[in-house]
């Protein structure tokens, strides 16, 4: 399946780069289909952006399709950017409120070319950018990357993907397989094959990449193999598809809930499924918030996420990864793309918002006693409330134990503990385990990092989503405003640099010895190696073991 789909890969790039009239750098390309798209040069950086440009269709519960209709390009009343997919928008301090012109058909992508060189003629890499918001909330439009891609030196493709109900609701059957976002996903990737060389892109190097929702999204495409083998890299931040929250394990139960909490017969899942289906999204939307309101908060609310449908994750994730590694033969694995995963140290901070937001405020105290309790809470909603407390209670006293918190720390210190241990839990653990296991299928598979950087913000440290916002520069430094590092800035910003250029970083692979890189609070990259007790020590935490 590969080779063949190789032999079309190249007949495709082919095609592209003959039939495409390439003038992107002054802001029009007509691609292959015949379509005209003009882009607009930004004023900062001399980006050229190619907004709202219809990569897909889907009716709702189905799966997506290439777009072959471009007749929207010629009305003048059209929105810009497109429509943005149905959700309730997340709020951001500091970050504008944003009119959002909402609509199902959404299947919007953008496309940002950096200045030419005229130095440099060969075609650049490819960024294709998978937003986060927990599977959820989020749009394309909130990542301008008119500044990211003159920094990495790369054309930047973002892209709009269903969320909620409307992108991942399952019946674990034939009535709602499930997965629609991830097949968004897939053909907004073959479109950016197809197109992207007419913008100056190499399609022979795309690096897909994604944070929190969007990392586990990089991660989980990265699981098919006709993926892998089509993309130079995945970059996945603070999210795994390995994660507790990525996996829905019962997508019926939920399914049903939502169907009788409107109002539809949930006899038979086609009879939900066709109920659902014939709503106003407004109403569908309104009803997917108050279910998850009821959720306890520690849990998130996530109700709606992937789920192993035997075709976008034909398996378990950890069996797919387990049967990869149990291959004799192992040629293949030269051409897969590497995965390059990693997280924050105190990536859980924000969701302590949820847990217990007083304990952020700058006059709030803590010591030793209120942070295990922090710990502990956290961990009950980790382990969805079905490990007794006093096991979960043992094992949060184990983890500070191990981690070598004193009972005389300040206020700071005992935060900082508890966020860093939550954060290994949330999102360490799974990006060392998938790590591992990616090692045992290749000793070059993949590389692993850990941002250490605290930007002084608040009392988060380094926090979830620093790092995005340190890479796409612009309208979101209204949230740290003076916070913002220039020197953090550039080294995110080159390390991606390498990335896409390469495949990797120019750093070890995470291998047998768990090698990862540390970006730390100098802004510089340091080579470590991770503690391998320690992961196991969070995996019995997880799975209700006694530590």
């Amino acid at each position: 399946m590969v080779a063949g789909w190789n032999i079309m890969f190249c007949l495709a790039v082919t095609l592209a780069f003959v039939t495409a009239e390439n003038d992107s750098g002054k802001g029009v390309v007509k691609l292959s289909s015949g379509a005209e798209l003009h882009g607009e040069q930004s004023q900062e950086g001399g980006t050229t952006a190619f907004y709202g440009i219809k990569y897909g269709t889907a009716g709702r519960f189905e799966h997506a399709k290439p777009n072959t209709d471009f007749a929207y390009l010629k009305d003048p009343n059209r929105v810009k950017q497109g429509y943005v997919c149905p959700h309730f928008p997340m709020n951001i301090p500091g970050f504008p409120t944003r009119k959002l012109d909402m609509n199902e058909d959404c299947l919007y992508l953008d496309v940002y070319v950096p200045p030419s060189d005229k130095e440099k003629a060969e075609a650049r890499p490819v960024f294709f950018w998978i937003y986060g918001g927990g599977f959820k909330m989020g749009d394309k439009d909130m990542y301008n990357a008119t500044i990211l891609a003159k920094a990495i030196d790369a054309v930047v493709v973002t892209v709009n993907y269903r969320l909620s109900v409307f992108g991942f609701l399952s019946t674990g059957d034939e009535a709602a397989p499930g997965n629609w976002a991830i097949s968004d996903l897939k053909v907004a990737l073959n479109w950016t094959l197809d197109n992207i060389a007419a913008f100056g892109g190499d399609p022979k190097k795309i690096t897909i990449s994604g944070e929190s929702a969007g990392g586990a999204l990089t991660s989980a495409l990265m699981l098919d193999d006709d993926v892998r083998h089509k993309v130079k890299a995945g970059i996945a931040f603070s999210g795994s598809i390995l994660s507790g929250w990525a996996v829905v394990k019962d997508p019926k139960a939920i399914a049903l809930t939502l169907a009788a909490s409107l109002g539809c017969s949930n006899a038979t899942t086609a009879e939900a499924v066709a109920c659902l289906k014939g709503m106003q999204y407004e109403v569908l939307l309104n009803g997917t918030k108050a279910l998850e309101d009821k959720t306890d908060k520690a849990q998130m609310g996530m109700h709606f996420t992937p789920v192993v449908d035997g075709s976008h994750i034909a398996k378990l994730p950890a069996d797919i990864l387990l049967e990869r590694a149990a291959k004799e033969d192992k040629s293949s694995e030269e051409n897969a793309g590497k995965l390059i995963t990693g997280y924050l140290r105190e990536d859980a901070a924000m969701f302590t918002l949820f847990i217990a937001p007083q304990a952020l405020l700058d006059n709030a105290t803590h010591n030793y006693s209120s942070a295990l309790k922090m710990l502990t809470m956290h961990s009950i909603g980790m382990t969805k409330g079905k490990c007794p407390p006093d096991v979960v209670a043992k094992n949060a006293k184990a983890a500070f134990d191990f981690y070598k918190i004193s009972e005389s720390v300040t206020s700071d210190e005992a935060l900082n503990a508890y966020h860093m241990i939550a954060s290994d839990l949330m999102f360490g653990v799974s990006a060392m385990k998938e790590s591992m296991m990616y090692a045992n299928i290749s000793e070059k598979a993949n590389q692993m990092f850990l941002i250490t950087f605290n930007p002084g913000f608040r009392r988060l440290g380094a926090f979830h989503f620093m790092e995005v916002l340190h890479l796409f520069r612009g309208v979101l430094d209204a949230m740290m405003k003076e916070k913002m590092s220039e020197a953090f800035t550039k080294t995110i910003s080159d390390y991606v640099h390498q990335i896409v250029y390469n495949g990797h970083y120019d750093g070890p692979f995470f291998g047998r010895e768990g090698n990862y890189q540390e970006i730390d609070q100098d802004s510089k990259v340091v080579n470590k190696k991770i503690e391998f007790a320690k992961t196991q020590l969070l995996e019995d935490m997880l799975h209700c073991r006694n530590t």
